[in-house]
This record gives structure tokens, sequence and C-alpha cells, in this order.
């Protein structure tokens, strides 16, 4: 099926995507007993397959290796391969940096939020690689990954730093991008 949707260089990027995710899957418990929806799997290796960068390639093998339940039903997978699907390369790598970089609140509870991350938009810019970091930022935002506020346009600033706050979608999307299965105190308190 897949071969029939896709042509060579898409079809050896969802075969790349497969294997990383099997590799994700590898160390859990009972991985033989886990199933995927077919139509999520599909979705996921037909936007996943777009890409030709291995970093990118490895957020949807974890996506496609969180998705993945004994009951073959996950239900926020579809959800949150829905929003990745919205982001290109440059909001990704933003996500990337809000996600990794900014202070960790981890509650008793088990819930994970995190504080404002002050960034100066030109590292931001020269690390990410963005030409386009308000568009990027307000792309986040309004897909409701980034805290909003006014401070997350760096045209509404004085000056040359901006707060981003990435939300608990977010964290959550960046854990189950990288293959995270468990709860995200965990992932986050690594």
């Amino acid at each position: 099926m897949l071969h029939e949707r896709l042509g060579n260089l898409k079809l050896a990027n969802a075969i790349a995507i497969v294997l990383k995710a099997e590799n994700l899957l590898a160390g859990e418990p009972e991985t033989d007993s886990l199933r995927a929806d077919p139509e999520l799997v599909v979705r996921i290796l037909e936007d996943g397959s777009c890409t030709d960068e291995n970093w990118l390639k490895h957020f949807w093998a974890g996506l496609l290796a969180t998705s993945c339940a004994a009951d073959g039903k996950s239900e926020s997978s579809l959800a949150l391969v829905e929003l990745f699907s919205q982001l290109t390369t440059f909001p990704v790598r933003v996500l990337t940096v809000v996600c990794t970089r900014a202070p960790k609140v981890l509650e008793d509870s088990g819930s994970v939020s995190a504080k404002p991350l002050a960034c100066k938009i030109g590292e931001l810019k020269v690390t990410t690689g963005s030409r386009g970091l308000e568009r990027d930022l307000g792309q986040l935002s309004a897909l409701g990954l980034l805290e909003n506020s006014h401070s997350n346009s760096p045209s509404l600033l004085g000056s040359d730093e901006v707060q981003l706050t990435p939300n608990s979608l977010a964290l959550e999307l960046f854990a189950r991008c990288n293959g995270h299965r468990g709860s995200l105190r965990d992932f986050y308190s690594q």
C-alpha cells in the first residue's frame, strides 16, 4: 500500500522512520504485543517521509513508537500527529530549543510545566536557522504550543530578547517525538 502511494525516495524515508521506531521500542517490555492503528501509521509515514532530515525522521519515528499500544489504540496519538504535521522545519527547531532549555517545574502530582525561557532573538535565529522567527513563533502560538503572551512576538519588544514558555501540550509533543512512552516527569527529570 505504501509503495503505491510513495515514490522511491519517500519509501526509503518511510522505511527509515519504521526502523528508527523499531529501535525506540526495542528496549520496551512486551513489544510483540504492541499495535498501532493502521490509518495512523499510514498518516505518520506519508507525512514523515516528506523529510530527508534525520532528526525530523527521528521525531516522526518517536510519534510512531508512542502510537503503539497493547490494544492498538492510542487516543492522544492522532491529535499529536495532526498537530506535528502542521509544523515545518523551523518551528520544530524553535520548539526543540524551547522544550529542551526552558526550566521545568516537576510537581508532586506528576505533572510538568515550564517556566519562561529568555532567548536572545539573534541567538535563537542562529540556533534554529530561522529567517522568519516572528512567523515561526506565531505558528507555534497559534497551534497552542507556546503560552500566548505579548512577549512572544519580537516585533512587540523594545529589546532583542523574547520570553518563550512551552505549555503542557508542547512538552508532551516533544517527549512523544523523542519516543518517550512514560510520564512527562520521567522524561524531563533525566
